[in-house]
């Protein structure tokens, strides 16, 4: 059994706010789809360049042992983010010129706070045989009030810039669709970027990148929602997808392709999930994507054992609907977690297929690396688990700069005007959650993804 206290529950924000706040190298795993949520904090990052770096640190950890705990999910281990760029070994395709790699970031916590929603309890937990001593300081100031942040917002999404201006993008949407007719690809998933630069006032203050998840967290609730702070980088995630788990010696992966916004009323809800429940282009996509993930996961599975339980399932979130699939097969015995996570990356939904020919399109038409967008980002745990989201519906943070990245499946009969406005809509799923309401934003915004984006679909 891990040693741990119980401890009174209390709300996760409550104690992030009052012991994690501007904690250089802490994590907060919130959404509910983790298990346990699980905020902890370490004194150093683990920082990698290569993946056989991070790989070969992985495997020197002990965590084929197996761990008992009365919460479920994470049991210690490895907590951080993959690349998207590790492709350039997953996929032995070399980078773009440009591409000096963004950095592995991990975390190696020896205590952690897990939150068990259902049975109201929060455990405090560590490795060895004393808690470190700031979890010390948090059990024994456990009552202690949380500070009120000043809330914070992000500027409307006219003021953000894109990577690629509308004609930009729709010409490389075109430029795909050549390389689908010449048999190079059949579904590529395009991306770019909106940023935005936020200096200091003249009180020296800038938005908060904490109370800045807090609104996205509260208005864009997702089930892998997480919150990453490196020295260099604050990750806020509300993505809702799983690029792959691994738990009781079965893998699984849960391929999205397909998203509609919610409507405004009953009627126009009801309409959007017709919508996308009938689609042949979503279904297509999601077919591809399914297939590409029965590849890869065939690569690490006992043979005949991958199967596909869950096929074209609208689910229902907050925000959106969106259309889902499940891959599952039973791990070769014996084999690592990250000989099954290096098999399987980058996630499919995020490529296109066939997924090496595609990647090596894609990085010679996008506008810049994507780095952390389209990674995973999540941990490795003890009995050999692991589970990873994808880094989808995400804000990066670097100092004064903040960054989103969107993007869309491009298919033979993609219009090119159509994707960019999906683009839009993807970016302002985050933009809007994180900042000005969308019935705020300026007859700017309105302009740049024009009535097309009302019909709500995200892709």
């Amino acid at each position: 059994m891990i040693p741990h206290r119980a401890l009174p529950w209390r709300d996760p924000e409550e104690v992030f706010v009052a012991h994690f706040h501007n904690v250089t190298n802490s994590l907060w795993m919130e959404g509910e789809a983790w298990g346990a949520a699980v905020m902890a904090r370490a004194d150093e990052a683990h920082v990698f360049r290569e993946w056989s770096a991070w790989r070969a640190w992985v495997d020197s950890l002990p965590l084929a042992e197996g761990r008992e705990a009365p919460w479920p999910g994470y049991r210690g281990g490895p907590v951080g983010h993959l690349p998207y760029e590790g492709y350039r070994t997953t996929l032995g395709i070399p980078g773009p010129a440009r591409d000096d790699g963004e950095p592995f970031r991990w975390l190696l916590p020896q205590g952690w706070l897990a939150f068990d929603r259902a049975g109201r309890t929060v455990y405090a937990a560590w490795d060895g045989p004393v808690p470190p001593a700031w979890l010390t300081g948090v059990m024994e100031a456990w009552d202690m009030p949380a500070p009120s942040l000043p809330p914070a917002q992000l500027p409307p999404f006219a003021h953000w810039t894109p990577a690629l201006e509308e004609t930009a993008y729709t010409g490389r949407v075109e430029a795909l669709q050549d390389a689908i007719a010449r048999g190079e690809t059949y579904e590529a998933c395009l991306t770019h970027a909106f940023s935005v630069r936020i200096e200091a006032d003249a009180s020296g203050r800038a938005p908060d990148p904490l109370a800045v998840f807090l609104r996205l967290r509260s208005r864009n609730p997702a089930g892998y929602a997480a919150y990453l702070s490196f020295g260099d980088v604050r990750i806020l995630s509300a993505s809702p997808e799983l690029f792959l788990e691994a738990r009781d010696g079965v893998v699984r992966s849960f391929p999205i392709k397909g998203t509609r916004r919610r409507g405004a009323d009953a009627a126009s809800d009801r309409a959007l999930r017709e919508d996308l429940s009938t689609s042949l282009k979503d279904a297509a996509e999601n077919r591809m994507i399914v297939d590409l993930t029965r590849h890869d996961l065939a690569r690490v599975c006992v043979p005949g054992s991958v199967e596909v339980p869950v096929f074209l399932r609208v689910e229902e979130l907050p925000a959106v609907f969106q259309l889902v699939s499940e891959v599952q097969g039973r791990l070769r015995p014996g084999l690592r977690a990250t000989e099954a996570i290096t098999a399987c990356f980058p996630g499919g939904s995020m490529t296109g297929a066939p997924k090496e020919r595609t990647v090596e399109i894609l990085s010679t038409l996008e506008a810049e690396p994507r780095g952390i967008y389209a990674g995973a980002l999540g941990y490795l745990t003890y009995g050999d688990a692991f589970r990873l989201s994808m880094v989808i519906r995400t804000l990066e943070n670097r100092g004064p700069v903040w960054r989103t990245g969107c993007g869309g499946a491009v298919l033979a009969d993609s219009e090119a005007a159509a994707e960019w406005r999906e683009a839009v809509i993807k970016a302002r799923s985050v933009i809007d959650a994180a900042g000005a309401a969308p019935e705020s934003s300026s007859r700017a915004a309105d302009r740049r993804d024009d009535a097309g984006a009302g019909a709500g679909k995200v892709s």
